[in-house]
């Protein structure tokens, strides 16, 4: 990566970290204003859980009791904003996640609070290693990555 990185490391509690910090629970891009999550092996952001859509909401009620990097408001991002969460995915590119500040990705879907507009019973997901955006029915279990601003 050159240059200047536009993401910051955050602790748990929402603290700015050295981008060379080797612990860091969120990520922040100052180009958007978005914090992102950053998965893990254990606990809420382990990035080995899934769930179906219809169970994303209380996951998400979880995360924001628990105030995770020192935050309340975290939520599902849109189909516009997961396209900004160092993917920049579009349908059919191949663009790869930062895995220097999103490490734990793997190839997994990630659910997105954007419905397919003439499918109401699908919600678009992206694939975090090439960044493609494609729909699937609720009733799938993907992963989540969540945001806040």
């Amino acid at each position: 990566m050159a240059g200047k990185s536009h993401f910051i490391k955050l602790d748990n509690s929402g603290k700015e970290l050295a981008v060379h910090a080797e612990q860091w629970a969120c990520v922040t891009d100052t180009d958007t204003g978005l914090t992102w999550e950053k998965k893990s092996n254990r606990g809420l952001q382990n990035k080995d859980f899934v769930t179906t859509w219809n169970n994303t909401s209380a996951f998400v009620n979880l995360v924001n009791h628990q105030q995770f990097c020192g935050q309340n408001n975290w939520r599902l991002p849109t189909k516009e904003e997961i396209k900004t969460a160092g993917i920049n995915a579009s349908e059919g590119s191949n663009s790869r996640l930062d895995s220097h500040f999103f490490p734990n990705t793997g190839m997994h879907l990630y659910w997105t609070s954007s419905a397919k507009q003439d499918l109401s019973h699908e919600q678009w997901l992206i694939m975090s290693k090439f960044g493609f955006l494609l729909t699937r029915g609720h009733s799938e279990k993907h992963h989540i990555r969540l945001v806040h601003d």
